[in-house]
């Protein structure tokens, strides 16, 4: 938190940019209201309390996401609606080309968060979870979940199950899902997208 004395609002705020090193949208300020005057031409002077905003900044992760957003020339905003602290990170993208995350099975963003987790949430000992306003995290679980249920039906009627081609992260969470039900799985194909086979050993019986 700092503290900025000027002549108008605007004046103050440019100053904090410049103290805090941050844009605009990033800060959060607040009038001392006791100390400022705004009337007459004489002694006119507002002072501010400013800081950054930690639903909208996050010292780590911001200055690559604003990179990002400069160089990909996306209409995009990235939040932190849990604010910043000692838990793992969510971050929800919004703006005007939010939805090109949510298109392809969500490529964009599952690449994003890849990149985040390699290059920040394992020095930072925090898993970053990105989400969209069409809450296309949820309906992925959701799809997952559903798929749970086709492959338990399936192998009760044969020892193997061949799922269709998924993401990185949908196989990681189906590849948990076999090991707690005690079942052998591995991803078979080459890129991207890539098929899993599940199997029911012999001598495993359904929980």
């Amino acid at each position: 938190m700092i503290e900025i004395e000027a002549s108008s609002l605007d004046q103050a705020l440019k100053r904090a940019e410049l103290a805090l090193g941050l844009e605009r949208e990033y800060i959060r300020y607040e009038i001392d209201t006791a100390r400022t005057s705004l009337f007459g031409t004489r002694d006119r002077r507002i002072v501010i309390r400013a800081c950054p905003d930690q639903k909208l900044y996050h010292p780590a992760l911001s200055p690559f996401l604003q990179s990002f957003r400069e160089l990909s020339g996306l209409d995009v905003l990235f939040s932190f609606p849990e604010g910043v602290g000692d838990k793992d990170v969510s971050i929800l993208v919004e703006g005007a080309d939010s939805h090109l995350f949510d298109e392809r099975e969500g490529e964009l963003l599952i690449a994003l968060q890849y990149v985040l987790n390699k290059a920040f949430g394992e020095k930072m000992g925090r898993f970053i979870l990105l989400d969209t306003r069409n809450e296309f995290r949820q309906k992925r679980e959701q799809k997952i979940h559903s798929l749970t249920y086709v492959i338990e039906r399936e192998l009760t009627q044969k020892n193997e199950f061949l799922t269709p081609r998924l993401n990185p992260s949908d196989r990681k969470v189906l590849h948990q899902y076999a090991s707690d039900r005690g079942y052998l799985s591995e991803s078979q194909g080459t890129g991207y997208y890539k098929r899993m086979k599940i199997v029911r050993p012999s001598n495993n019986t359904q929980r």
